[in-house]
């Protein structure tokens, strides 16, 4: 019998109100992954591992981005003098330096302040008493603007070069530099190891449930003889794959957390290393619930593709036969 020649009313989509029959895909669904827990924990954890390793990536180079953010207030370049140079010439310079508009400030320090750090941090009061003339040279710590371009910055670095009395220049932002190279780095690997997972998690989601449409073939069949439509047949499916990359969301942010947990207290070393004024970003729950909502719709997709295709190759068949 052609299924196009039955009544309207043995149409299961038909029967009752559309909450109910969603209702009753979703329980369908559940019972699936239920019946088959071990298979389900499985694919569970490929799309929870998936998942993890971009976000992962993601958080590298978010706090990496972070970190030259906030160090680089203090960067700049410190400028020490020749020993025993003039007073007169030493304030040319400074002023040179001031008046530059890539300069945020600049802090001056004297020989005799130098010695005098010198001395509270070492106590070598005696050794350094005993060497007759001061050997440390006086100095400007400059902290240059933000954002500010590198020919700029090393143009001012040339002209300072040329004057006598500079003995050496002391470049403090060379490793923030490497530190922003190292952030584009990670963000091109984020983008990348995310489509690839992203994709892994669409085939494994693509493969449970046409497992899933396998396992049950003869029922579909007679429901599909019995005028059942595609949008009917495909529905527990895709709630198949909607709970597939739920699950396999929330496994995910449980390994990310379990990984911050882990090295928690290098963490805290390295943050103490820096004088305990860097912050280190972690998952919170609006990043975890993002995540989430990327593996269910991810599991979709991949539901809806397969059931697309396996249901209408299965109308094909049919029809040939």
């Amino acid at each position: 019998m052609n299924p196009q020649t039955l009544p309207k009313q043995r149409d299961p989509e038909s029967r009752g109100s559309n909450l109910r029959i969603r209702a009753h895909s979703l329980l369908e669904s559940v019972q699936h992954l239920s019946r088959h827990a071990l298979v389900t924990l499985f694919v569970w954890l490929l799309i929870g591992v998936a998942l993890s390793l971009p976000v992962g990536f993601w958080l590298v180079q978010h706090n990496i981005h972070l970190l030259a953010e906030q160090l680089h207030d203090d960067t700049g370049f410190t400028v020490y003098f020749v020993p025993a140079s003039s007073t007169e010439t030493i304030e040319e310079v400074q002023r040179y330096v001031t008046q530059s508009s890539v300069v945020q400030s600049v802090e001056f320090t004297s020989a005799e302040q130098a010695m005098e750090e010198f001395q509270l941090v070492t106590g070598y009061d005696q050794e350094l008493t005993a060497l007759g003339d001061n050997p440390l040279p006086a100095s400007l710590s400059v902290v240059i603007h933000q954002d500010t371009p590198t020919t700029e910055v090393d143009s001012l670095l040339d002209s300072l070069r040329n004057y006598a009395i500079v003995d050496s220049i002391d470049f403090d932002t060379e490793w923030i530099r490497n530190l922003n190279a190292i952030h584009q780095v990670a963000s091109t690997l984020m983008w990348i190891v995310g489509a690839l997972f992203g994709f892994g998690v669409v085939f494994v989601t693509f493969a449970s449930v046409r497992l899933a449409i396998e396992s049950r073939f003869r029922e579909l069949r007679v429901l599909s003889l019995l005028g059942a439509s595609d949008r009917y047949l495909r529905r527990p499916f895709i709630y198949c794959g909607i709970l597939y990359g739920f699950g396999g969301g929330v496994v995910a942010t449980a390994i990310v957390f379990g990984a911050l947990f882990a090295i928690k207290d290098p963490l805290n070393q390295l943050v103490q290393s820096f004088g305990g004024t860097i912050h280190i970003v972690s998952l919170d729950y609006f990043s975890a619930s993002v995540e989430i909502v990327i593996g269910t719709f991810l599991g979709y997709l991949g539901a809806l593709f397969v059931s697309i295709w396996e249901i209408q190759k299965r109308r094909t068949f049919e029809s040939i036969h």
